[in-house]
């Protein structure tokens, strides 16, 4: 069970030296003790995620490591095990502790190469923003971050489908007004003549509009978006998932080099349809870690497995087939 335990427990385990004869799960924070019940030898009581954030954030990073271990990227004495332990950052001169919901470290070290954050998304804050002082704030030890956006009912319709309406509206009105300035009697000369049938006609452009999505209200629909209405009347407290991936990496220039964050994926939704994307884990972004190269020089990480985890949890599962919906993408 070692590399699957709490770093700290493992760190503990490491210094007592003596195995664990059992262990146990408790919805609390976890503690060490000896001579529970009637066990003979040391007793592990660690932490039962109790919330749907905390079971994704633990599971999709007990995912990302099974997948390193099967691959064989990493050489066998790399022991890469999942933390959730406070890291010291300093960024835009101020220093933070912050508290990743998970993490990966490797055992001789004690910054996370990778982090990771679930957030509900019912506030405007960007994923490269919870990532930055990570990646930029720990002289380049972190160097992945991953953000999973959980989007309920409200959400969904606040932060997705409002704004995108909002934009198809704007379209469809300045068509119409495209349409009826090129109109042959609204072709007028002189300045302020123009400049008052023009405004004219926005008006008249936006009570077209609004008139026309009252009998055709799926106007305000593009033919790739995902559909609100049926995402919306999903029972499970999760209607929609995106993941992002961000990495720090060193740009060389003619001037040098520098740290720059590089978004390897922006916001791949995982739930409710199947993701056919991922992202790679490259041997040069830890190499400074000194990292044995082995014959692979990155592992790819699908998301696809991810829906499964989501589904699972949020009981509210895709119907048969909906995972696999190309048009909701």
């Amino acid at each position: 069970m070692f590399g699957g335990v709490h770093a700290t427990a493992y760190r503990w385990l490491q210094q007592h030296g003596s195995p664990v004869t059992h262990c146990e799960y408790y919805p609390s924070q976890w503690y060490l003790r000896r001579g529970v019940r009637s066990h003979s030898g040391p007793v592990l009581i660690l932490t039962s995620p109790a919330t749907i954030h905390e079971v994704i954030a633990h599971e999709c990073m007990r995912y990302i490591r099974h997948v390193l271990g099967e691959s064989g990227f990493l050489p066998g004495n790399w022991i890469s095990y999942i933390s959730g332990q406070a890291v010291d950052c300093n960024y835009a001169g101020q220093h933070f502790v912050l508290q990743p919901d998970s993490s990966l470290l490797f055992l001789q070290h004690k910054v996370p190469w990778l982090v990771l954050d679930v957030a509900y998304s019912d506030t405007a804050v960007h994923s490269d923003r919870k990532v930055r002082p990570y990646l930029f704030g720990t002289q380049g030890l972190v160097r992945y971050g991953i953000v999973v956006n959980l989007y309920n009912h409200e959400s969904y319709t606040r932060q997705i489908i409002n704004p995108r309406q909002q934009t198809r509206r704007k379209l469809l009105v300045q068509d119409e007004l495209r349409r009826l300035l090129q109109a042959p009697k609204h072709a007028a000369t002189g300045g302020s003549t123009v400049q008052a049938t023009t405004r004219s006609l926005q008006v008249q452009a936006a009570e077209e509009i609004r008139q026309r999505l009252r009998h055709q209200p799926d106007l305000l629909r593009c033919p790739h978006d995902p559909d609100g209405v049926a995402l919306l009347s999903r029972r499970g407290k999760i209607v929609f998932a995106t993941v992002s991936v961000y990495a720090s990496r060193i740009i060389h220039s003619s001037v040098g080099q520098h740290k720059r964050l590089v978004t390897e994926v922006h916001a791949e939704p995982i739930w409710p349809v199947r993701s056919r994307s991922g992202f790679a884990i490259e041997w040069v972004q830890l190499e400074y870690l000194g990292l044995p190269r082995q014959q692979d020089h990155q592992c790819w990480v699908p998301f696809g497995p991810l829906w499964e985890l989501i589904a699972g949890l949020d009981r509210g599962e895709a119907p048969r087939g909906e995972e696999n919906q190309a048009g909701l993408v």
